[in-house]
């Protein structure tokens, strides 16, 4: 095992209950930082526009007309079945997908997405068809933050950076102090700085890596909950509902944590230049 990896194993294998619970405190701080930082792509408003469940590039929802006989849907199913852009087609309840609506309606899968596109505008005219969703590319142009969320969230988020260093300086001066004897003993054998600082910076990464997982983890289950109950969640987070915009919402949150862990890091390494940490002899 490395010099590296043997301080890093001490250094985590040192943190005691006192030190856990403010390294648990120092990454709710991050994941919230996160969060807000989240919250300025994916919160918003569509003003009166109805929410509707979210579509991949390549998925439809076509509704039908109430009006429709059993038999005439079988036949329209079984159309649109047989057509070669259509990799997969269900019949479905409205209800089962949190619309507030009578008429049954066709969730289509197409090959691509140009057949999706084409498939759509053919549908859209024909007998029986209400309407036809499909990627909602008019409700990404709808999604608007009103300026005081703004202001909130931008103060929020200096806040909670604040807060961040606060409780990284406070992890890692009780960390520090549970392993003073440990860093006294490396400097009196000639262990230089910039062995003894490197893991310490990554036990700041590893708090933003791990907070970045969390915010990716939630941020995908509240993309999931929002096709199951769009109404609600989609009201408040539109940004949920594009696919793309989750994705790179999700990696920046991960990347940002990253370098906020590494700055946390990096101000806990510079604490050992303490001279309570000074070899003696």
């Amino acid at each position: 095992m490395s010099t590296f990896f043997f301080l890093l194993n001490d250094l985590i294998a040192t943190i005691n209950v006192k030190s856990k619970a403010r390294f648990l405190s120092l990454l709710f701080v991050i994941f919230a930082c996160l969060a807000l930082f989240s919250g300025f792509f994916l919160l918003g408003g569509v003003g009166e526009e109805e929410i509707r469940p979210a579509l991949a590039p390549n998925e439809l929802h076509v509704h039908l007309s109430p009006r429709l006989a059993s038999a005439t849907i079988d036949e329209m199913h079984r159309q649109i079945r047989e057509r070669d852009a259509v990799r997969q087609i269900t019949f479905r309840f409205p209800q089962e997908l949190g619309l507030d609506q009578v008429e049954g309606l066709f969730l289509i899968r197409a090959v691509s997405t140009r057949a999706a596109a084409e498939l759509a505008a053919e549908l859209s005219i024909a007998p029986g068809v209400v309407r036809v969703d499909s990627s909602p590319i008019a409700q990404k142009q709808a999604i608007s933050l009103a300026t005081p969320i703004k202001i909130g969230l931008l103060i929020g988020f200096a806040l909670s950076i604040v807060a961040s260093l606060i409780m990284a300086r406070s992890a890692f001066a009780k960390l520090f102090n549970d392993f003073a004897e440990e860093i006294r003993m490396m400097r009196l054998a000639g262990t230089t700085e910039r062995v003894i600082q490197p893991p310490i910076i990554a036990v700041g990464l590893l708090c933003g890596a791990i907070a970045g997982l969390l915010l990716i983890v939630v941020i995908y289950l509240l993309h999931f909950l929002s096709t199951i109950h769009p109404e609600t969640i989609l009201y408040i987070a539109p940004g949920l509902a594009e696919p793309t915009r989750v994705l790179i919402v999700s990696l920046a949150g991960f990347l940002l944590g990253l370098a906020l862990g590494g700055l946390l890091g990096m101000m806990g390494a510079s604490l050992t230049g303490s001279k309570d940490f000074r070899a003696y002899s």
